[in-house]
């Protein structure tokens, strides 16, 4: 890793200037419906919101893959 990687100041705040997306999902036991969507409404997030667990890549990776092509085409 190179030494200024690590050391010198950003000069921009990614989460403001490059869009963001989450997947939330609504039958989550681990993280509660109500945090994931305080988190992604701070982090200005687009997002969506599906009936799955935690592990919505397994469950229903249909949504996940329609999430991730809508971040391509914005």
């Amino acid at each position: 890793m190179a030494r200024a990687a690590v050391e010198e100041p950003a000069t921009a705040t990614p989460s403001r200037s490059v869009p963001s997306f989450a997947l939330l999902t609504t039958a989550d036991k681990d993280i509660p419906i109500e945090a994931q969507r305080f988190m992604t409404e701070r982090a200005g997030a687009r997002t969506v919101e599906v009936a799955a667990s935690h592990a919505v890549a397994i469950s229903v990776p249909e949504a996940v893959r329609a999430l991730i092509m809508a971040a391509v085409r914005s």
